[in-house]
């Protein structure tokens, strides 16, 4: 029991739950970001500390990114699921960075623009390149690179490709020019997905059918040794009816046909044409 000066010093439970935290190591690249290789996304530091290595302390909601004993940038953290996204603080390029960004005249607009002149599912497919990376401006090299692709490959077979694009609702530079070197935008879109091509090799629906319940041989139970039982069929009683046996001899022998069997057809067909008394006995090989 806590009484007195006790009861007075103890603090109120904290109201949100307790998070835990994990410490990686990681080397600033080049672009002032450092990789957090668990969910392989990027986050920004202040540009100076470019080739140190740096220590990444990050738990469900925050990123926080220490050289040395200094926290030199925290980040709330990315949603769960991105993967390859940039967090990146505007106060973190060098100021040479961002004149020059100004200075290229680059923005999402004039991206659009220049999409929406070639075709529709063009600019569908920059407005989805724009969206692949948190800091816009990270992705305008993507942009750049599919208006490399209209160049050489002509605005027409660009706009193909990013008609194809949109089946599959997504779109990237790195699809548009795997379609494009390998043709895919020239060939018809495949509509019927369920319908096989022609093939000589398919079978029809007569490899399906089945002989009806009443047609179809009875069997007998024989008692062997050592207690077990086996059916063993016997036919010599049935095909004696010349319907049955008609029925029997045709589509067997039509189906054996069909299968490309035409040596066991064959053979099939002569013991058929052997009279019932002196065709060969089926074998019980457990016995």
């Amino acid at each position: 029991m806590l009484h007195g000066a006790r009861i007075a010093a103890v603090t109120p439970l904290p109201t949100a739950p307790f998070l835990l935290k994990k410490t990686v190591r990681a080397k600033v690249q080049r672009n002032y970001h450092v990789m957090l290789g668990e969910c392989k996304n990027f986050y920004s530091v202040p540009f100076q500390h470019v080739g140190q290595r740096a220590t990444v302390v990050y738990s469900r909601d925050t990123v926080e990114i220490f050289v040395g004993p200094d926290r030199v940038a925290i980040h709330a953290r990315l949603p769960r699921g991105a993967r390859y996204h940039y967090k990146t603080d505007e106060a973190h390029p060098p100021r040479k960075h961002i004149e020059w960004l100004k200075t290229e005249g680059y923005d999402a607009a004039y991206f659009r623009s220049w999409g929406r002149k070639i075709g529709p599912a063009t600019e569908w497919a920059i407005g989805q390149i724009l969206l692949t990376k948190i800091h816009e401006p990270q992705s305008y090299r993507s942009c750049l690179g599919t208006l490399a692709l209209a160049k050489k490959y002509g605005d027409n077979r660009l706009e193909n490709a990013a008609i194809r694009c949109q089946t599959a609702g997504k779109a990237t530079y790195s699809m548009l020019r795997n379609i494009l070197a390998k043709g895919l935008d020239q060939q018809a879109a495949q509509t019927d997905l369920f319908t096989p091509p022609a093939n000589d090799n398919i079978r029809g629906p007569a490899a399906y059918q089945y002989l009806p319940l009443h047609l179809r041989p009875r069997h007998k139970t024989l008692t062997i040794r050592r207690g077990r039982r086996c059916k063993e069929p016997f036919f010599k009683e049935q095909c004696r009816s010349p319907s049955i046996l008609f029925l029997m001899t045709t589509a067997s022998l039509s189906t054996l046909r069909d299968l490309k069997l035409g040596g066991m057809a064959d053979a099939y067909e002569a013991v058929l044409a052997t009279p019932l008394d002196q065709q060969p006995e089926a074998h019980d090989h457990r016995r």
